[in-house]
């Protein structure tokens, strides 16, 4: 009976080995699937980390665009507005160039009205004065 009970226990535990080998093997290919599941993940990461490189690339870009347009948009109202105060400077002067014109013609008009009022001043003193005998 021993040798029947030593078959007996050695078959049990034999099948008990083989549930434990498939079970083994099960957790194997669990385990390799779980691999397979975090390779794909770690690919994913890589993937939004070209993503974001990308973004952030485009990012830097746009805002390098933003800033030369912003200096050329600077550079341009500088121009503009230096060509604006030159026009008014030479504006400024021919206006003043023209009341300098004005103010000499009006000097010569005083002048001019001056010579008359003292003429008529001399020819209203000798319609007033009585004549001389000779």
């Amino acid at each position: 009976m021993d040798q029947e009970l030593k078959a007996y226990l050695d078959g049990k535990f034999g099948e008990i080995d083989r549930k434990f080998a498939r079970i083994d093997e099960r957790f194997a290919q669990i385990d390799e699937r779980f691999a397979q599941i975090d390779e794909r993940f770690a690919q994913i990461d890589r993937q939004f980390k070209e993503v974001y490189e990308r973004i952030d690339a485009v990012q830097a870009s746009m805002f390098r665009r933003l800033d030369e347009v912003a200096a050329t948009l600077e550079e341009h109202f500088r121009d503009q507005q230096t060509e604006m105060l030159k026009a008014a400077f030479t504006l400024q002067e021919q206006i003043g160039i023209r009341l300098r014109e004005n103010d000499g013609a009006m000097t010569a008009v005083k002048e001019r009205m001056t010579v008359m009022e003292r003429r008529l001043f001399e020819i209203e003193k000798r319609l007033l004065m009585p004549p001389q005998p000779q």
